[in-house]
């Protein structure tokens, strides 16, 4: 006779499943972003020098609200995944709970850096540029 034992299976929440999950969903935004990001800077923008990015055609398309937003669920997308993915590695390597803490620490602190300095930098253009 064989013996089983009762496991109470509680759904993919410790499992991981769901940030599985929003890495591809994030690496899907990403390639659409970045496309929809090229095509627009470098091959519709009204600049009279086609293709030469600068200042000012930059400044131009943030002053537009919906760009802004675009941007910055570009900029909150990019970090996710570049965060996490980078956290998958530590995970699978490292092993010792203090460094894991550490890189934690360190991978968060850096996010944070940057997502307030890609806010900073997209929030600041609020009027056309000349």
């Amino acid at each position: 006779m064989q013996m089983y034992t009762t496991h109470t299976f509680r759904g993919s929440s410790d499992t991981g499943a769901m940030m599985w999950f929003f890495q591809r969903i994030t690496g899907l935004f990403l390639a659409v972003f970045l496309l929809g990001h090229f095509v627009y800077q470098h091959m519709w923008a009204e600049d009279p020098q086609m293709g030469q990015l600068t200042y000012e055609s930059v400044g131009s398309t943030l002053v537009n609200p919906i760009w802004k937003t675009v941007e910055i669920v570009f900029l909150v997308c990019a970090l996710f995944h570049g965060m996490h993915g980078l956290w998958m590695i530590a995970c699978d390597y490292v092993h010792t709970g203090w460094v894991r803490v550490s890189l934690s620490i360190v991978l968060s602190m850096a996010a944070l850096v940057v997502l307030v300095l890609g806010m900073v930098t997209i929030l600041a253009f609020s009027v056309a540029i000349n």
